[in-house]
């Protein structure tokens, strides 16, 4: 659930991004996961909702899904949103406490980007989005690098 005000718009990253909606410090925390907005799916039950939807359903699931730890997550508010940033990311994670926070300061109108490699499963599909030519390996990285 995001704790922060945000906003959409067009991304010069990819598609529709989230924006600070206000200025951010440093540290704050951006969002924390909640089992009230956030779902959480085993495999199994992952499986059935995507056999039961047709392929355009399915692709809108896997684009705004990660899997961690195992199961598959959605979040219902537009954090799902967020992109990806290797370099540029302005939004970390911390696995422990299942909270994304500010790496700098971001100020008002900036685009909220964070590294999915941080948060998702070697294994996660959505990672192929990133580059569909790069094998996906235990580390998350593709085998030449």
């Amino acid at each position: 659930m995001l704790k922060v005000k945000t906003y959409l718009d067009c991304s010069t990253t990819h598609g529709i991004g989230l924006f600070a909606g206000e200025d951010i410090a440093a540290g704050a925390e951006i969002w924390e996961f909640n089992p009230k907005i956030d779902l959480t799916f085993s495999p199994s039950q992952w499986g059935e909702i995507m056999k039961s939807l047709v392929p355009a359903g399915r692709n809108t699931l896997r684009r705004y899904s990660y899997k961690e730890n195992g199961s598959y997550c959605l979040c219902l508010d537009n954090a799902q949103f967020m992109n990806h940033s290797q370099d540029c990311c302005n939004v970390g994670n911390d696995k422990a406490k299942d909270v994304m926070f500010a790496l700098v300061d971001i100020r008002n109108g900036e685009e909220l980007l964070c590294n999915y490699r941080d948060y998702s499963d070697w294994d996660d599909a959505h990672l192929r989005c990133l580059c569909p030519c790069e094998p996906l390996s235990a580390g998350g990285v593709s085998k030449e690098s």
